[in-house]
């Protein structure tokens, strides 16, 4: 997705399954999925972010931004928060 071209283009390998994708403030897209982990989409770049040492980010649902600046994964085991 480019907001620069307005044209959405595939960046997936095949067999990638999105579950949700959420714009955050800074206009970055952050994007979860079925068993891939999660990415960050910035200036039509599309990059895989680190995995938690338990792989719970794996398959989160979604993902939530507060006022702080903090990021919430919901995902199967529960909640997990970090600072962005």
């Amino acid at each position: 997705m480019s907001l620069a071209t307005n044209k959405i283009y595939n960046l997936s390998p095949k067999g990638f399954q999105v579950r949700d994708i959420i714009k955050t403030e800074d206009s970055n897209f952050w994007i979860t999925t079925t068993g891939q982990g999660f990415y960050l989409l910035k200036k039509d770049q599309l990059i895989k972010m680190p995995n938690d040492i338990d792989e719970n980010l794996q398959s989160a649902h979604t993902i939530l931004e507060d006022r702080n600046g903090f990021f919430g994964f919901l995902q199967i085991m529960g909640y997990i928060g970090f600072q962005k």
